[in-house]
């Protein structure tokens, strides 16, 4: 969702719908990251049991 959102927003060529979205991105990432970092320790307790 994150890299769609990039690539739609970075493929209209504006600099400033690029520069916000540059920054929408890094800030999502950093949540997404987070995000998975909680999951995977979620789905490793649930895998192992």
């Amino acid at each position: 969702m994150v890299i769609e959102y990039w690539l739609s927003n970075n493929a209209g060529g504006s600099v400033t719908a690029n520069g916000i979205a540059g920054k929408v991105t890094i800030r999502q990432l950093a949540i997404f990251k987070n995000y998975i970092k909680c999951h995977s320790i979620w789905f490793l307790r649930v895998s192992l049991g």
